[in-house]
């Protein structure tokens, strides 16, 4: 069977036979096992810290809601790039090897950029800090250190066994990773369980291979399996190394696009139209909020404004409030 050319992924739907359905059920079933001891293993004990500004405190607390952003308007637009070059470079070797795992790897490594993997999968991302005052987050997160850092409790990260049917409400806690060892580990684990099911799909099922039709659509959705889970989830729960000091903890939705088709907000950011999500929590409920940290250069009424906010919120319950401790010169005042 030849290699098709790019863009495989757009071919229509083909039932496979069921040795191979059920290998690419076994795939899911592996990631979402995947996903599940990340959480466990990662399970959030501490309360994580949110910095906006005043404005997204009012609408958070108003509304009950966090955004999670398309992750195409990531700060650092580079840092998702980071970890998908990062899988390439274990993809490399694979699809040197020939025969059915050469066309499994590189269609994987051609589905890893933007335009391609974008085509098919949707991801939205909300982030947190484990560190509630740190110098570089109240300047690009925190309206440059005028805004605050909302402290959630821990258990409005605790994991949810049971999946809905709206994607919108299946959100998964990650860590963000800053060792690339790590991360390349992390994508290994995909990579060598994607080589298994094609391994044994060889073995039990190569007469149904032979057919190209049936052999595309096999390597297709397995290919697009791999990509799903887990190696843009690691690529977008890692940075590079020179981030360590944020500390993230990330919660992200993912998604086929056509999954989310018509669920997706829109607004407006410096003349761009920015694709998010709401996602409702219960912040009424006691102890939900547990603190709100002031920013450094915040003016000397802030904490009034922020009892203010907390109270029209309809929050009944004591949130601490503080103000930062780190050393401070606005860029706004530097002039």
């Amino acid at each position: 069977m030849k290699k098709p050319k790019p863009g495989f992924v757009m071919l229509p739907h083909v039932d496979l036979p069921h040795t191979l359905e059920v290998a690419i059920n076994d795939y899911h079933a592996w990631g979402d096992d995947y996903f599940r001891k990340i959480e466990r293993r990662s399970r959030i004990v501490a309360p994580l810290y949110h910095y906006t500004d005043m404005r997204g405190l009012e609408g958070i607390l108003k509304n009950q809601e966090i955004w999670f952003t398309d992750y195409r308007h990531l700060n650092d637009k580079t840092e998702l790039m980071h970890g998908i070059d990062l899988a390439k470079t274990l993809l490399a070797p694979r699809m040197a090897t020939g025969g059915y795992h050469s066309m499994l790897f590189g269609w994987i490594d051609d589905l890893l950029t933007k335009r391609n993997f974008g085509r098919v999968f949707d991801f939205f991302i909300a982030s947190f800090s484990r560190n509630g005052d740190d110098l570089g987050q109240w300047r690009a997160y925190a309206d440059d250190g005028r805004g605050v850092a909302i402290a959630f409790s821990h258990d409005v990260f605790a994991p949810t066994e049971e999946q809905s049917k709206d994607p919108r409400k299946n959100t998964f806690t990650g860590p963000v990773v800053y060792k690339d060892a790590h991360t390349r580990a992390r994508h290994l684990k995909g990579i060598d369980k994607a080589t298994s099911i094609l391994d044994a799909a060889l073995i039990y099922a190569r007469h149904h291979l032979r057919n190209k039709t049936i052999g595309m659509e096999f390597l297709n959705r397995l290919a697009r399996s791999v990509i799903a889970v887990p190696l843009i989830w690691n690529a977008i729960t890692c940075k590079h190394p020179a981030y360590k000091h944020e500390s993230e903890v990330r919660l992200v939705i993912v998604a086929e696009k056509k999954r989310l088709r018509g669920k997706v907000s829109t607004r407006t950011r410096n003349g761009m139209v920015v694709r998010y999500i709401p996602h409702h929590l219960q912040l009424r409920d006691h102890g939900k909020v547990v603190s709100i940290v002031i920013g450094p250069a915040a003016p000397n009424n802030a904490e009034v404004n922020v009892r203010r906010i907390i109270k029209a919120a309809g929050l009944n319950y004591n949130v601490r409030i503080r103000r930062s401790r780190v050393p401070y010169r606005s860029f706004r005042n530097a002039a």
